[in-house]
């Protein structure tokens, strides 16, 4: 935990601020995903009922989506309550919506090969697409089939 605290503390004001952002939202969606109906949670974006492509970003706006997306990815991990792709995705979308960077985030599903005990034979996944490159929730994105995509 001090080695955590002390990475936090050689962060420059800037990335700080954003972990600290990440953190208060990230335990608001978390408790919201819990509490709300999904759409009541995505009524600020646009949804589509297929795939779509985000429009391409400058330099300057990707750079700064991808930072958002590895803050909220590694603040997720450390959180004291679960933060699944949902909760992330969402997150980063308040956080990229607020600094007005457009983007797409997308819902998909999967049939288990193997179930788990105790679970369904399907799998959800969200992941999140800025300009060309997929920030948010992309590790293993592939394999799952999209249902849907909202964007802002």
């Amino acid at each position: 935990m001090l080695r955590k605290y002390k990475m936090y503390r050689e962060q420059s004001p800037e990335l700080r601020e954003l972990t600290r952002e990440a953190f208060v939202l990230l335990a608001r969606f978390r408790a919201a995903t819990l509490l709300f109906k999904f759409k009541y949670l995505t009524r600020s974006v646009t949804h589509s009922a297929q795939a779509v492509e985000p429009p391409l970003l400058s330099g300057q706006s990707q750079q700064l989506a991808g930072q958002i997306g590895y803050i909220v990815t590694r603040v997720g991990r450390n959180t004291p309550w679960k933060s699944p792709c949902l909760v992330q995705v969402l997150t980063v979308q308040h956080m990229l919506a607020a600094r007005s960077i457009p983007g797409i985030f997308y819902l998909g599903v999967r049939k288990n090969k193997v179930p788990q005990p105790g679970t369904t034979e399907m799998g959800a996944h969200a992941w999140l697409k800025c300009g060309n490159e997929i920030i948010n929730g992309g590790d293993g994105h592939e394999v799952y089939t999209v249902v849907s995509s909202w964007s802002w």
